[in-house]
């Protein structure tokens, strides 16, 4: 029960910091667009996060979902998870939402794969700030992966322990 107990906070710690993390951000870049600055833009902060409006609530719990990986599955989660539950299967595969998920995030939004698949292509055909994010994820995702990928190769990094010297 303690492991469980400590997941389900950690989640709530995440879930949590995500969602005000948005909301400051929406309030943020509203007043800014709407010309505030200084005093007022201060005042305008204070106001939008005491009454926040419905599209910013559902944009704080999307972004919540997301960086603790419980997003809804897209066609392809959805055929697993419904693999997965075949009455053999699902001893062995008890879930599926959260490691697909953070696959997907790892090895699709991350990397080159992400323009043909996913949500980054979308962002970069979007455009603007979207655009940008996503070559930014593309970019730093491929060279943690290329520089982890040499490090193996190279013997610097393995799955086992090395004995310390003395």
């Amino acid at each position: 029960r303690v492991a469980f107990r400590t997941l389900e906070a950690g989640d709530a710690f995440f879930k949590v910091a995500a969602r005000r993390g948005e909301l400051y951000k929406n309030a943020l870049v509203e007043g800014q667009a709407r010309g505030k600055t200084g005093e007022d833009l201060v005042d305008f902060i204070a106001e939008y996060i005491a009454d926040p409006p419905a599209e910013t609530l559902n944009k704080m719990e999307q972004k919540a979902k997301y960086v603790t990986l419980q997003t809804e599955l897209d066609e392809v989660g959805k055929a697993i998870n419904k693999i997965a539950k075949l009455p053999i299967l699902r001893y062995f595969v008890p879930f599926v939402k959260t490691p697909y998920n953070a696959a997907k995030y790892s090895f699709v939004e991350r990397s080159p794969l992400g323009l043909a698949w996913g949500s980054t292509g979308a962002m970069i055909r979007a455009g603007g700030a979207q655009r940008d994010e996503a070559i930014a994820r593309i970019s730093l995702g491929t060279t943690i992966g290329m520089a982890a990928t040499t490090m193996v190769l190279t013997g610097d990094i393995s799955g086992g322990v090395r004995p310390t010297q003395r």
